[in-house]
């Protein structure tokens, strides 16, 4: 464990004796709350939990099982979180699906991770109005197919509530896009 996060959990441990207790996402727990092993069993992609007063706080990693691991970059503290990583069927990339809306892309020949693709509308709200399901990544890194659904599934409930209880609308059809040549800024092509 990194000395700041060791630092972080002593801080959080000495004011929740004091203040409460603290929950386990607090704290960093589960250390690893999600994984992927590539299909030729070369690598693992991991998202990493790190202690924070306001969780998430996490980064995205990807591990070399014949020796060492790569932090890829750290999520933005509070606003960021990964919950789904899909590998390409060859093994060469591997996307992580940050905020249920994005995909950051590693590609493992050439150790670098792409700039980031928005696959749902991207209006500015937070979190993102649509979300990713049932993501695949293409042969190649270059597309990935996926299914939206709309975050607000009734409109009965709070909006609050309704953003975060994991409930969604029905999903749309599965939908194509191409990431090669694509730029972050510039927006995926659909078809």
């Amino acid at each position: 464990m990194e000395a700041t996060s060791v630092a972080t959990i002593a801080i959080l441990l000495s004011i929740g004796l004091s203040a409460g207790a603290y929950s386990k996402a607090q704290l960093g727990f589960p250390r690893v709350p999600i994984s992927a092993e590539s299909p030729d069993h070369r690598f693992v992609a991991f998202v990493r939990n790190h202690p924070s007063v306001d969780p998430p706080s996490q980064s995205l990693w990807i591990r070399n099982l014949h020796g060492g691991e790569k932090m890829l970059r750290t999520l933005f503290p509070d606003v960021e979180w990964c919950e789904q990583i899909v590998w390409s069927p060859d093994s060469q990339h591997v996307a992580f699906v940050v905020e249920e809306a994005e995909v950051e892309v590693y590609d493992t020949k050439a150790e670098r991770l792409r700039p980031a693709i928005w696959l749902v509308p991207r209006r500015g709200e937070y979190p993102p109005a649509a979300v990713v399901r049932d993501l695949s990544l293409l042969s190649g890194g270059r597309a990935v197919t996926f299914r939206t659904c709309l975050r607000r599934d009734d409109p009965t409930k709070p909006l609050s509530r309704d953003l975060w209880d994991g409930a969604y609308a029905p999903c749309s059809t599965v939908q194509h896009v191409e990431l090669e040549g694509v730029h972050g800024t510039s927006g995926p092509r659909r078809w």
